[in-house]
């Protein structure tokens, strides 16, 4: 287990956590929810560059998050919007 630091409050999560939970909240943040993904992927950032999480998965689960949100948008914009 690891420390992350979220929102300046050192919170001991296990890095494979971390990642989903960025792509979950890029996930919320593309599909149309507001919510501000560039703080998510900066308060990652952070914990990245201090070597507490990996930076590549991060960007992949990001990525992977963003483009997954998107298509969910994009479905429930034609369907109901």
């Amino acid at each position: 287990m690891g420390e992350l630091v979220l929102a300046s409050v050192p919170v001991i999560v296990h890095p494979a956590l971390a990642y989903f939970l960025v792509f979950g909240m890029i996930l919320l943040c593309s599909a149309g929810v507001p919510w501000i993904g560039t703080l998510v992927m900066g308060g990652d950032s952070v914990p990245a560059g201090q070597g507490q999480l990996e930076l590549a998965p991060v960007l992949v689960a990001s990525v992977l998050g963003g483009e997954t949100g998107g298509i969910i948008g994009y479905q429930v914009g034609a369907r109901w919007g």
